[in-house]
């Protein structure tokens, strides 16, 4: 993480620690930093999302209570960060089809004919050559 990444991370760890207030009295520099460690490689987005299915409850094995432990924030936003990456990824595929269906070009009949007959002409010649 970049030097402002980690200030948006800090920001975002300061806000879970505070989400619990039974274990804001252990949020140490310290505590911050193990925990940065144990993200170390995930995305701000990742971490964010995370953060925000922890405090919402939404992560059966975080009993609530608590702060969750750094395995336990890794886990989920690497978790996020895998679901962010297929969501993309999707998305960039169904734009690329939208795109596709845009840009198809409906041919008359009698133009049709006349390129399928190009085609088999220029495949003739391509097989002279062999």
């Amino acid at each position: 993480m970049g030097q402002f990444e980690t200030a948006e991370a800090m920001g975002l760890l300061s806000m879970l620690f505070e989400a619990f207030p039974s274990s804001s009295d252990k949020a140490s520099e310290t505590t911050a930093k193990a925990y940065l460690m144990a993200i170390e490689g995930c995305t701000i987005h990742g971490l964010r999302n995370g953060i925000r299915r922890i405090i919402r409850g939404e992560v059966e094995e975080h009993n609530g209570k608590f702060v969750p432990s750094t395995a336990i924030l890794a886990r989920v936003v690497a978790y996020e960060d895998r679901r962010l990456r297929l969501q993309a990824s999707h998305d960039g595929r169904k734009r690329l089809e939208r795109d596709r269906a845009d840009n198809v070009v409906e041919l008359d009949p009698e133009t049709r004919a006349r390129r399928l007959e190009q085609l088999k002409e220029l495949t003739a010649k391509l097989r002279s050559f062999s």
